[in-house]
């Protein structure tokens, strides 16, 4: 049994180190100032009803030219000029991204660049829908409303998954689900109200993290000017919480819309939307069976019969308390969605 108590050792510190890598990468994601959408596309027209009109498509097309038309000089005047300027300043020769990244008028004027070019985005999806308005007349009024907020929340969850963890968006889970078509209509109403109130909480994630490096400078300037030195590990735990709570928000937005689901979708489906939110919720944290003891378990080698039986046993002992915390992080915030954050400062 020495033997094996040896080697269960150095699974353990294999997991240790693991598991630091694993958050490192959660948390490590660099900052993008240069993230957007691609252009809309006609194709979205399609599934909300638009087929054999040779006339609405006409005029669908010649309002859609112009809108690439004019995202095109977009990227051209601000994309790429933004992207130009961050490979000046990473220049090895002349600089790095630890050095700039830390000047505020640098920082500043790049997050302005691309809250500009957002901006003038959103004006130009805004424009070619109104064009597609003209187009099919009053009967699409509500079909395009649904598509400008799709839209909105597409845009920003672009700009915000690409400095940070991604969006769990319901609607993208829905089409995974079996599901009869008495389901799918009764769900297709309850989506909407979803998205409309998806929309601004998707915006807020992402101008917050626009904003984070601005605030991870003034924080380490007012710790400079206060304490003579600056504590990057309480600055990016900062940032960290200060990202986290619109990201939070979204993910309390996905379990009330699920509790308000109950009695409409059939409890298998309504199982599986929990788990992904609250895997989302519990991000970052590793489990410890699955993703640290199971791959390294391969090097002890042939081992005997009562041997893996007690590895599995204490497999599956974790697997059982995580799940357990897991679904008391579920009931806390469906509970007193106030005044709970799903946060992961109390992780293990």
């Amino acid at each position: 049994m020495r033997g094996f108590h040896e080697r269960l050792a150095r699974i353990a510190a294999r997991a240790a180190a693991l598991a630091a890598l694993l958050l490192a990468a959660c948390d490590g994601t660099p900052h993008r100032f240069d993230a957007f959408p691609a252009p809309m596309s006609t194709r979205v027209l399609v599934p909300q009803g638009l087929h054999d009109d040779p006339e609405a498509w006409a005029c669908v097309d010649r309002s859609h030219d112009r809108y690439l038309q004019a995202w095109s000089e977009l990227i051209a005047e601000e994309a790429d000029g933004i992207s130009r300027r961050i490979r000046e300043l990473s220049n090895p020769f002349t600089g790095s991204r630890d050095t700039w990244m830390r000047d505020l008028s640098t920082v500043q004027q790049l997050t302005r660049r691309h809250a500009s070019m957002l901006s003038r985005m959103e004006s130009l999806d805004t424009g070619l829908i109104s064009a597609w308005s003209e187009c099919l007349g009053p009967a699409w009024s509500r079909r395009l409303e649904a598509m400008r907020i799709s839209r909105s929340i597409e845009r920003w969850r672009n700009v915000a998954e690409a400095s940070g963890p991604a969006i769990l968006d319901l609607r993208l889970m829905v089409p995974g689900l079996p599901l009869d078509d008495g389901a799918r209509a009764s769900l297709q109403e309850a989506m909407l109200a979803y998205a409309e109130r998806l929309e601004p909480l998707a915006r807020r994630l992402a101008e917050t993290r626009l904003q984070g490096p601005i605030e991870a400078i003034r924080l380490r300037q007012r710790q400079i000017a206060e304490e003579g030195q600056a504590d990057e590990n309480a600055i990016n735990e900062a940032i960290r919480v200060r990202n986290r709570k619109p990201h939070d928000a979204i993910l309390q937005l996905d379990l009330s819309t699920i509790e308000q689901l109950r009695g409409s979708l059939p409890e298998a489906s309504l199982d599986r939307l929990r788990e992904a939110v609250v895997d989302a919720a519990d991000r970052g944290r590793p489990r410890y069976a699955v993703e640290l003891l199971a791959p390294v378990a391969v090097e002890l080698g042939p081992i005997d019969a009562a041997t893996r039986r007690q590895i599995r046993q204490a497999m599956d002992a974790h697997e059982t308390a995580d799940a357990f915390v897991r679904n008391q992080i579920a009931e806390i915030a469906l509970r007193d969605r106030k005044s709970t954050r799903l946060n992961s400062s109390h992780r293990t």
